[in-house]
């Protein structure tokens, strides 16, 4: 018996012990073909830029070709599935982000994926704060002023957005439960069209991404009053912060960032981690970033891992309160 059990603990170890090295020789040789990154959302938006920009940069620092994949469906859902079911070598990669990792999950029954268990984070690339704008015509200059109007008008003040669960949704409705006020939801198919409806007065309001309405901002066609974020942003530096103007803990912002399926080797993670971390810093990543109204991720894996889970809660919790549902197309 003891002999037995001496030969099955050896094999254990040795079984591990071969583990780790396969691990270790894949990530030594890694990559040594082509690598996927699948977007899935059409070409053309914020997710295939992102995923782009992170294609260049790794198929220039691997030399293996990197290529982008786009996989659109379900708003977003369809691509992520892909994903989580695909080998997990590091030769399928997701450009996911807040509406794929921490909003879909809430919006969806049955995703049949879990995005906290089913992925490894690999690397957050960028972040994209909103921005409160409100029709000129409206006499309100700053976010107090909005809360006041708001409040002396209950029900009768709108916030236009691109579909239930957008970061528009929910930073609008993230501002309802701090601020008490009963602003209506009115969805628009596409972020133009709720732009054009607050510049037009159809509504009154938007939590725009703020690269969307630059132009609006400039031309006098739209008023900035407070930026979701934090910080004050780089593309209107003058807006000061929605929690600096009285909403205390105020915060939502757009994330974007490389997933692999779970059970991709720690190494391989590690490698293109610190690969896109170097990408972050490039002047001309930095400025394309800044152009695209972004500000540069920098997390290591296990940094990007805790940010999702807390965003997934705080997110989770702004939908249930709000009775939010996927829109059927």
């Amino acid at each position: 018996m003891r002999h037995f059990l001496r030969k099955c603990v050896g094999g254990l170890v040795l079984a591990s012990g071969l583990v780790a090295l396969s691990a270790g020789a894949l990530a030594q040789s890694y990559p040594s073909r082509l690598v996927k990154i699948v977007v899935p959302f059409p070409p053309g938006g914020v997710y295939d830029l992102y995923a782009r920009m992170a294609a260049d940069h790794l198929t220039k620092a691997f030399g293996q070709q990197v290529i982008i994949q786009n996989n659109p469906g379900g708003q977003g859902v369809l691509g992520s599935q892909l994903v989580a079911r695909s080998k997990p070598d590091g030769y399928t990669l997701l450009m996911g982000g807040q509406a794929t990792h921490a909003t879909n999950p809430h919006l969806f029954r049955n995703m049949r994926i879990d995005t906290l268990k089913d992925f490894e984070p690999v690397a957050l690339v960028a972040m994209v704060g909103n921005v409160l704008v409100v029709n000129p015509a409206l006499p309100v200059r700053d976010v107090g002023q909005f809360i006041a109007y708001a409040k002396q008008n209950p029900g009768k003040v709108s916030f236009s957005h691109a579909g239930s669960g957008t970061s528009m949704s929910i930073a609008g409705e993230l501002f309802k439960q701090r601020t008490g006020t009963k602003l209506l939801s009115v969805p628009y198919r596409g972020s133009a069209l709720a732009a054009n409806a607050v510049v037009t007065g159809e509504v009154q309001s938007m939590f725009a991404n703020t690269i969307s309405v630059v132009r609006q901002l400039r031309a006098g066609t739209l008023r900035a009053l407070g930026v979701t974020t934090a910080a004050r942003q780089p593309l209107i530096p003058d807006i000061a912060p929605i929690a600096e103007q009285g909403v205390e803990g105020y915060e939502i912002r757009s994330w974007f960032g490389l997933f692999a399926p779970a059970g991709t080797p720690k190494p391989v993670i590690e490698q293109l981690n610190g690969e896109l971390q170097k990408m972050v810093l490039l002047p001309e990543y930095q400025r394309r970033i800044h152009e695209s109204g972004a500000v540069a991720g920098t997390f290591t894996p296990g940094e990007f891992a805790a940010f999702l889970k807390q965003d997934y809660e705080q997110i989770g919790q702004v939908v249930r309160e709000a009775g939010l549902k996927a829109e059927e197309n």
